[in-house]
């Protein structure tokens, strides 16, 4: 009976490691953190090349092979450029001088056109257009632990001085060792650490000073970091990881270079760098691309279109007699004693930089069949007040004449209005038939610009009789 008991005890004390302690160690060696991800602030690849030819004092210069980039594929307009001083292990710019690209003569050409002239002649040296970017790594913790040392393994050229000398690496292939982000000047203060439980002290070590493959951002935590916790650490502040230039073995242009990274929850002191008491882990990808330059010219236009006005429309202060149509302003028959008004609608639109003008000029006064032998004449306003330059109210018909008003239909490009000033009725001004008056104007684009343009009658009883007559020429001119 007393072995058997002794059996019993031994089998339940093997059950319980196996089935109950063995599970626990198990998972504590063996989490794996959750819904963990690194956003890039800026994705786009950096562009590194070698100058052909770029002689001092020119505005382009030529590229080729022997760096990451060959061609002007990775390379847009308005990007900022700058030559090393040395081809394999540059120290800064030539002349700590940065130059703007002009214009890409041709899709994945090797001509680069500048803003500016070169310093000095650059044949031979690298050019470099870098791309920064924050790196904001977030996941969820598996397991509870106590004081966690978190680190973040960004993939490096190596562990030399290259790996952060400020301008962007590149190798045959996008693996730690081989290819990857360059650290520049980036420091403890360019990594901030979030997390509800611990208190944190941020931390970054570039590669060479890591001793491996990887740049590390690190957070030491003070205090419990519970299971299903959400972890937050940004990398990137004043300073930012520079993104690696294309590999230069099997890589596809628009086909990002991937390039792994690890997570890794520690109960390690956060001056181990290597974490050797990894809790919970996670591998994830960066995976910076060509970026994509999107372009389009956009055509200048202009249009403007005069359109008639009906019968009894009330425009300008006063009710049109007759209707107007887009070549004709037919008064009929006048009399004396009587004020007539009739309108015509001038649209403009246009994307002009500048904006437009719009003018009009008569070719001539009112005359019996056009012909500039008797004339009616065209109106001063009371008293001589108004003149081609300068309006004044037209307040009665006995001031007779033809001339003109303006009212905003739409926008505010009438040159003058009818009620311009305090008490003003019908200011207006005779039409010019030696210089172009200024009907309408704006200086910058417009969409539907519209000025009613009110033509005003007035004859005397002692005008003779007959078909009275003249022609006026609208002309719109866009400021590009």
């Amino acid at each position: 009976m007393k072995k058997m008991i002794v059996i019993l005890f031994a089998v339940w004390q093997i059950s319980y490691l196996f089935l109950v302690q063995l599970p626990k160690q198990l998972a504590v060696h063996a989490g794996t953190l959750t819904s963990a991800k690194d956003t890039l602030s800026n994705s786009r690849l950096s562009f590194r090349s070698k100058v052909s030819a770029g002689a001092s004092g020119a505005n382009t210069f030529t590229i080729t092979s022997g760096q990451s980039d060959s061609t002007t594929v990775n390379l847009f307009p308005r990007d900022t450029i700058c030559f090393g001083d040395s081809l394999t292990a540059p120290n800064g710019c030539v002349g700590t001088t940065n130059y703007t690209v002009s214009s890409i003569p041709t899709y994945n050409g090797t001509t680069v056109n500048l803003t500016t002239a070169l310093g000095s002649t650059m044949d031979g040296d690298p050019v470099i257009a870098s791309q920064s970017a924050t790196h904001t790594v977030v996941f969820t913790t598996a397991t509870t632990v106590n004081n966690p040392y978190i680190q973040v393994l960004i993939p490096a050229v190596g562990s030399g001085a290259t790996s952060h000398d400020g301008f962007p690496d590149y190798g045959t292939s996008a693996t730690a060792g081989t290819s990857g982000f360059d650290a520049g000047a980036m420091g403890n203060s360019d990594v901030i650490c979030s997390g509800t439980g611990p208190t944190w002290t941020p931390y970054f070590v570039n590669s060479q000073t890591a001793g491996g493959n990887y740049h590390i951002a690190k957070c030491s935590g003070s205090g419990t970091l519970a299971s299903g916790t959400t972890v937050t650490i940004t990398i990137g502040g004043t300073n930012k990881l520079i993104n690696p230039a294309p590999v230069t073995s099997g890589h596809t242009t628009g086909a990002a270079d991937i390039y792994a990274e690890t997570v890794n929850e520690c109960t390690d002191a956060y001056t181990n760098n290597t974490c050797s008491n990894i809790v919970d882990s996670a591998t994830i990808a960066t995976a910076p691309v060509e970026g994509v330059l999107v372009s389009a010219t956009v055509q200048n236009y202009l249009t403007f279109s005069i359109a008639g006005v009906l019968s009894s429309t009330s425009v300008c202060g006063k009710t049109t007699s007759q209707t107007t149509t887009a070549t004709t302003v037919p008064y009929g028959a006048v009399t004396s004693g009587t004020f007539y008004t009739l309108a015509q609608l001038l649209t403009v639109n246009t994307n002009a930089a500048n904006g437009y003008v719009v003018t009009a000029q008569e070719n001539g006064a009112l005359s019996i069949g056009g012909l500039g032998t008797t004339n009616l004449a065209n109106t001063t306003c009371p008293d001589n007040s108004c003149s081609v330059t300068t309006p004044a109210d037209w307040r009665t018909y006995t001031a007779s004449g033809f001339g003109y008003s303006l009212a905003n239909s739409s926008g505010t490009d009438a040159s003058f209005t009818y009620n311009n000033g305090a008490s003003m009725t019908f200011q207006a001004k005779p039409f010019d038939s030696t210089t172009a008056q200024i009907i309408m104007r704006n200086i910058a684009p417009v969409s539907g610009s519209a000025t009613n343009v009110c033509y005003g009658l007035a004859v005397s009883n002692v005008q003779q009789a007959g078909y009275y007559m003249n022609k006026l020429t609208y002309i719109a001119t866009p400021t590009f």
